[in-house]
């Protein structure tokens, strides 16, 4: 999942499947549009507009106008590979196996994933359990715990990086002291 591009992973969300095979239907939140409160759908849902609250969802994308005020995790139907392609803004943790921000995406409250490529800007730390790409045009202000690493020239982390196969071991051995 990680080779593919933006607009095949958005493609891919448009069309990935649900508890139902037989409906594919895309959730929308419309341009224009504000949802308050918590949203869940157990398809692919993409938000143009605002949700005033927790989003859950198969897989997600939120376009460059769309905004979260809330936490963004996968429904428990959500399959490995399933991704959440972030291009505007969530202000809560973003949850997911696969999760994508976009050069104009933000996240203010860290990302859980099993894999992530992160172009965009991330406060509150990273935490993937395989892999973490992280581009050139990407700023993350927080801790990163990974089991693999990838950074490009130009990429920016303020904050401590561990990795390796205990990293898992290690979150719950080394947890720093309150100031």
């Amino acid at each position: 999942m990680l080779g593919k591009n933006a607009k095949d992973r958005q493609v891919a969300l448009s069309t990935s499947s649900t508890e139902d095979p037989g409906d594919a239907s895309v959730s929308v939140v419309g341009g224009g549009m504000t949802v308050q409160g918590s949203c869940e759908t157990s398809g692919p849902l993409r938000v143009v507009g605002t949700v005033e609250g927790a989003v859950r969802a198969c897989s997600l994308e939120v376009t460059e106008r769309g905004t979260i005020e809330g936490d963004a995790l996968a429904h428990k139907s959500a399959r490995d590979g399933h991704a959440f392609v972030i291009a505007g803004r969530v202000s809560g943790r973003v949850r997911a196996s696969v999760v994508e921000v976009l050069p104009s995406g933000v996240v203010l409250g860290g990302i859980e994933a099993d894999e992530a490529v992160i172009h965009g800007q991330v406060e509150g730390g990273v935490s993937v359990r395989r892999r973490l790409a992280v581009a050139e045009t990407a700023v993350i202000n927080g801790d990163i715990r990974t089991q693999r690493f990838v950074m490009e020239d130009g990429g920016r982390v303020n904050g401590t990086v561990v990795m390796g196969s205990r990293v898992g071991v290690e979150a719950n051995e080394s947890k720093p002291a309150a100031a």
